[in-house]
């Protein structure tokens, strides 16, 4: 199975309050297809939670998530009903979920020299 497209989703944030809002996926129908979602940190998951929405409008399949940096600070339970799994590194603490995939960080640079 390999990738047959990639898209730049995108949002909008209000810098003065840091509301997220304006999340844009650019096409009309996505024919049951599977998404991953890559980004480099999650924090508090709004983006996630905001593009998963918009994703099921457009007719998404399963949803995936994949970040460098997991951080979760409100947790992964509301994230936990939207994607069928997160792959994450541990490079910031240890999420205990069924549904989360974590990457030993120290492994993977022992692997590098």
């Amino acid at each position: 199975m390999g990738i047959s497209n990639i898209l730049e989703c995108g949002k909008k944030r209000n810098l003065e309050t840091g509301q997220l809002s304006g999340f844009s996926v650019p096409v009309e129908d996505l024919n049951n297809k599977s998404c991953l979602i890559v980004d480099d940190i999650c924090d508090g998951g709004g983006t996630f939670l905001g593009l998963a929405t918009e994703l099921k409008k457009k007719n998404s399949g399963d949803l995936f998530l994949a970040v460098s940096h997991g951080i979760f600070s409100k947790g992964y339970d509301s994230l936990s009903g939207l994607f069928k799994e997160t792959f994450t590194t541990d490079s910031f603490k240890n999420i205990e979920s069924p549904q989360v995939t974590q990457l030993a960080l120290r492994q993977i640079l022992n692997n590098l020299s």
